[in-house]
């Protein structure tokens, strides 16, 4: 170990928590419009139509979208029971995990520099904070930030960046052994997050090699039963269920696997080459983020020349560094590990998608900060004068381009905020996509723009005609319109085809209230709630089913359900409305007290509804005027 290595002095200690400090500031101006952002994309089928299996997360479902990324799927059942199916506290929690993300980057690119050369000094904190700076405030960086269940990426590549940080940092004379420890652990983390870290083993070797440049021999004798432990981690794959699926013939599964959507896997890794070309297009120049590219983005032969290129080089570097001994192979090794299980053989329904990046745009961001404080090191070894107006040059080249990155992904997020915005980018390029035309008309819907979703659903009945959710979808915009007979004919072929869509089953309910059939009606509103028990909307609509139909103490719970719910998602207008109801219930039932107390809660939620406070006098009165049946007399 070289002298001076270990070296940590107050000094250098301030500067890091200084760094680390504007490292999230930054981040938090950059990122913070996401958390006015709902559910997007794949978010609306694995969260709010997983909301059964969310509620219950033990024992873990049998479904592969559970089994395959335990991790994921657990921190998304802590967010439901914390808060239901509100957006809010899953964005929070993704961008705890970016933030977390970048620190652990920071920490692990410095400490990696201060094992590769002693002498770095000041230097070492300067190459971790810039790689962090770029790559935690990349615009490609939303792609994952931007749909809730890429949190998966995202905790995915916390536990790599976390084992690289904690093995690097158990290299220090003296460390203690728990840092060793902690590497496999960070690495099963990893893996439990998302099979695709399964090549974090395989990193952390190469980083090991690279910047300790220790020979295999010293490697194996300090660091072997480290690196067996993280292979080991690999046992969880079969035992999630991540590997029986990728070899799948045939049909095979939606997602994942040899038979996925009829490609071989030599005609997708040729499509992989103008992938990852656009991969880096996009990192060089974010101009062209979409939230699904499609087939189509690859047509271009530059993709598939720059593709080629980049790859060459990463396996250059990567093979070279490995090597000799040379840091320079880390970055090439984290693109080509960070991207080869969704980027080489085995065919993926999708075949480009930004969120893959989130790694691998490490390897990236590192070169560029190392080259940065280079020209700094060699101008002050110079003059002090040179280096210090390559210090100025340099800082000002750093916050022009963090600003100029976190400028465009404030904008991005507002897209997701906006998401009609996403799909309309999509549309632009492909008119006729069935996936955009259907999630541009859901987001229309969600916003109450019934006029636009009707354009987009009436191309996709001469697209898809049959589809259950364009069914579900032209049912609420009939509905809207009064055509239940219409909606209705719609919403029994798309239960029969989708007998688990809340959706579906709610707006089958709205439709035979609207057609005087309140008995079917409340049978549908009860299936829409066992499937979507956080939706204070559906046990609200059930109590006014059940009230017309004369069962008013079975729509009284109802209404003090639904009053539970939106309360504890902070829907005050939802809130007042049950506690209305709930009230009505009591007051025809002749329980006046009890009746005021709901009226009073009512206009708790909002003073100014139009009926409570009237209704609150006028129980008062008729309390005031005889005794109260607490009890009530039930008629």
């Amino acid at each position: 170990m070289r002298a001076g290595v270990d070296r940590d002095v107050s000094p250098q200690r301030g500067r890091r928590w200084l760094m680390a400090m504007v490292l999230v500031l930054a981040n938090l101006a950059a990122w913070h419009a996401s958390l006015d952002a709902g559910f997007v994309f794949d978010d609306h089928v694995r969260i709010v139509e997983e909301e059964r299996r969310l509620a219950n997360p033990w024992p873990l479902s049998h479904s592969l979208r559970f089994e395959q990324r335990p991790l994921t799927y657990l921190s998304l059942a802590a967010n439901y029971a914390a808060g239901g199916l509100e957006p809010r506290g899953y964005r929070i929690t993704n961008l705890l995990i970016h933030l977390l993300a970048g620190l652990a980057l920071f920490a692990a690119v410095g400490e990696g520099a201060r094992r590769w050369r002693s002498s770095l000094d000041w230097r070492c904190d300067w190459i971790g904070f810039a790689a962090a700076l770029l790559w935690s405030l990349h615009p490609l960086q939303a792609a994952a930030m931007g749909q809730v269940v890429q949190r998966a990426e995202m905790l995915a590549s916390l536990g790599a960046m976390l084992a690289a940080w904690s093995m690097l940092r158990s290299m220090r004379e003296g460390a203690s052994i728990a840092w060793r420890f902690a590497v496999p652990i960070a690495v099963a983390l990893a893996i439990l997050s998302k099979p695709t870290a399964a090549v974090v083993p395989v990193l952390l070797i190469a980083i090991d090699r690279c910047v300790s440049q220790d020979r295999w021999k010293t490697i194996l004798v300090r660091r072997g039963a480290m690196h067996a432990a993280n292979f080991a981690c690999l046992v969880i794959l079969p035992v999630v269920g991540a590997i029986a699926p990728l070899l799948a013939s045939g049909e095979g599964p939606k997602g994942a696997g040899l038979g996925v959507a009829g490609m071989s896997p030599l005609e997708y890794a040729s499509l992989q080459l103008r992938a990852i070309g656009l991969y880096v297009e996009l990192s060089a120049w974010p101009a062209r983020l979409s939230i699904d590219h499609g087939r189509e983005a690859l047509a271009s032969m530059h993709l598939a020349v720059l593709g080629s290129i980049a790859i060459l080089l990463a396996a250059t570097t990567a093979i070279g560094g490995f090597v000799k001994g040379r840091w320079w192979g880390v970055p090439g090794a984290i693109v080509l590990l960070g991207l080869a299980p969704t980027s080489s053989m085995v065919p993926l329904a999708d075949v480009v998608a930004e969120h893959r990046m989130h790694l691998a745009l490490a390897g990236l961001a590192i070169p560029l900060a190392v080259a940065g404080v280079s020209i700094v090191g060699r101008a002050r070894r110079e003059s002090p004068s040179a280096g210090f107006a390559a210090a100025v040059a340099c800082l000002t080249l750093l916050g022009a381009l963090a600003v100029a990155e976190g400028l465009r992904t404030h904008r991005r997020m507002l897209d997701h905020v906006e998401p009609t915005r996403l799909w309309s980018e999509v549309l632009e390029r492909r008119p006729d996509d069935l996936r955009a035309l259907l999630n541009r008309a859901h987001a229309n819907i969600e916003a109450g723009d019934l006029e636009a979703a009707a354009a987009d659903l009436a191309r996709l009945d001469s697209i898809a005609p049959t589809d259950p959710r364009v069914l579900v979808n032209r049912a609420i915009v009939e509905l809207d319109a009064g055509d239940a007979i219409a909606a209705l004919a719609r919403l029994d072929r798309a239960v029969a085809a989708m007998p688990k869509s809340a959706a579906a089953h709610m707006a089958r309910g709205d439709a035979l209230r609207m057609l005087d059939r309140p008995r079917e009606a409340a049978f549908a509103y009860a299936a829409a709630e066992d499937l979507r028990p956080s939706d204070p909307l559906i046990p609200l609509a059930r109590g006014n089913a059940l009230a017309e139909l004369g069962r008013r103490d079975d729509a009284l719970e109802c209404f003090l359900r639904a009053a539970a719910v939106a309360e504890r998602i902070d829907r005050p207008d939802l809130a007042a409305s049950a506690c209305f109801n709930a009230g009505n219930m009591h007051f025809i039932a002749e329980r006046y007290a009890e009746a005021a107390r709901l009226y009073e809660r009512s206009l708790r939620w909002n003073p100014g509804h139009p009926e409570a406070a009237s209704w609150l006098d006028e129980s008062r009165r008729v309390r005031a005027e005889g005794p109260d049946d607490s009890e009530g007399s039930g008629r």
